[in-house]
């Protein structure tokens, strides 16, 4: 399995575990994310830490599951695609 491949699929199960030190861990000091669509968690992320302030913040004392249908990557890059759940 390719590195970003395996980073891609260990970052769902980190947040699924509520492991923000463990996903902070993973995340570069170049981090990007960029979360498509028009949900509240849509945007463009450059700094791990802000990434998961907002998410605590759309999740607070909620449960958040996502389903990884795959892992796409290259030597620079990972992208998922996921299903997000969200219930009390």
């Amino acid at each position: 399995m390719h590195r970003h491949e395996e980073l891609a699929r260990r970052e769902i199960e980190l947040i699924q575990a509520g492991d923000d030190e463990g996903i902070s861990d993973l995340y570069a000091s170049d981090f990007v994310l960029h979360h498509a669509g028009r949900s509240p968690l849509a945007g463009r992320y450059t700094d791990g830490g802000q990434f998961l302030d907002r998410l605590g913040e759309l999740f607070e004392g909620g449960t958040v599951q996502r389903e990884l249908h795959d892992a796409l990557f290259t030597d620079d890059h990972a992208v998922q695609l996921a299903s997000r759940y969200c219930g009390g």
